[in-house]
């Protein structure tokens, strides 16, 4: 995994904070999810993918984000701020943790 930039662990870090307002409403009350922790992540050709875990009761999870990028663009910010990067996908979330998976 290599080094994040100070620019880009803030982003990680406004991720896991947004993660920690809407998880516990996701998946329950006792769903506890820890918003200063940092996530594994991965840079693949065309995206980012963090994986940030959670626990519910006596079992953990995770939660995969992926920020797609254009190759050119190796700063997660800057991908961040591509509007004509944003468009939906069918299954996402199976391909994510596909591709994660892959890189296991």
């Amino acid at each position: 995994m290599a080094d994040v930039n100070e620019q880009d662990a803030k982003v990680y870090k406004d991720i896991a904070e947004a993660l920690a307002g809407s998880v516990p409403g996701w998946l329950g009350a006792g769903t506890r999810f820890d918003a200063s922790q940092t996530p594994e992540r991965r840079t693949f050709a065309h995206s980012f993918i963090a994986r940030y875990a959670f626990g519910q009761g006596r079992e953990a999870g995770h939660v995969l984000v992926k920020v797609p990028h254009r190759p050119n663009q190796t700063d997660l910010q800057s991908s961040l701020a591509d509007e004509t990067l944003r468009q939906p996908a069918l299954n996402v979330y199976a391909r994510m943790q596909a591709t994660w998976q892959a890189f296991e």
